[in-house]
């Protein structure tokens, strides 16, 4: 050691250390090598901020290291779609809404190309957005404190010209159609037993002859609507909804007793 290293170097010193009370004393070994440690934390001429974040202290007797979980890795996006189906999509997304409105969100645009609503999807397609909008074939506005996008002259003529060439994902119309539809054939077997079941008890009660009283009556008749409304609902959505396609809203323009025959979600709710 050099002259000017005993100069900067302080001596090591040591002391005894009582351990806690039920905590076992390190041994000789763990000793010598936490020693080791910091005599090399406070060599001349190390980093000692780097090492300091080095050192480890001698594991305790059955103590159990804990393992930091590593750092989890963005998701892969899927193939990113074309401005082309871009343009289409949001064609599609304005049509059906059915509204007198030549533009729509993002998050109804992504609806369209099958994309999840995140921050991720609204990262990757905004430099998309930005390069159909510097093309002008889109233009972006304001409607209700949202950014909406609408497409230009331009972005319809390009379209038309390459629209045969498109395929967009199912439109979410289709997918409730189709949907509903397969609901209503697992369940209107069922529905049409639970009507047959109630009636009978119907049934019963009239041929008890004024044995019932009015509150079971009334108990029977919302039963019994309740069931008629289901069985109602599923020969809607199986025989009398037609299959809806691109080129329009679905809209159901149902009559004022018949609002919701569509909403095969309400079926379980009492």
């Amino acid at each position: 050691m050099s002259p000017a290293d005993s100069a900067t170097c302080a001596p090591v010193t040591h002391r005894q250390v009582t351990p806690a009370r039920g905590r076992a004393a390190p041994n000789r070994a763990q000793s010598h090598t936490l020693t080791y440690q910091i005599t090399q934390l406070y060599r001349p001429g190390s980093n000692n901020q780097a090492a300091s974040a080095r050192v480890m202290t001698a594991p305790r007797p059955g103590h159990k290291e804990s393992v930091l979980p590593m750092p989890k890795q963005k998701p892969t996006p899927a193939e990113l779609p074309s401005n082309d189906l871009i343009l289409a999509a949001i064609e599609r997304a304005i049509c059906h809404r059915g509204r007198d409105e030549p533009d729509v969100a993002l998050r109804v645009i992504k609806e369209h190309l099958g994309m999840a609503h995140n921050g991720w999807t609204t990262q990757q397609l905004r430099p998309k957005l930005e390069e159909l909008e510097a093309a002008e074939l889109i233009e972006q506005s304001r409607r209700r404190s949202h950014d909406v996008w609408g497409l230009t002259d331009k972005g319809s003529r390009r379209l038309d010209a390459v629209r045969s060439d498109l395929t967009l994902p199912e439109a979410a119309q289709h997918q409730r159609w189709r949907e509903s539809r397969a609901a209503a054939s697992d369940r209107i077997a069922g529905f049409r037993g639970e009507v047959r079941g109630t009636l009978d008890e119907a049934i019963v009660l009239l041929e008890a002859d004024h044995e019932a009283d009015s509150a079971v009556w009334f108990d029977l008749s919302e039963r019994l609507q309740r069931a008629c409304w289901r069985y109602a609902s599923a020969i809607y959505c199986l025989r009398e909804w037609q299959e809806p396609d691109d080129s329009a809203p679905d809209v159901d323009d149902a009559p004022y007793s018949q609002k919701g025959r569509r909403y095969t979600r309400g079926w379980d709710k009492d």
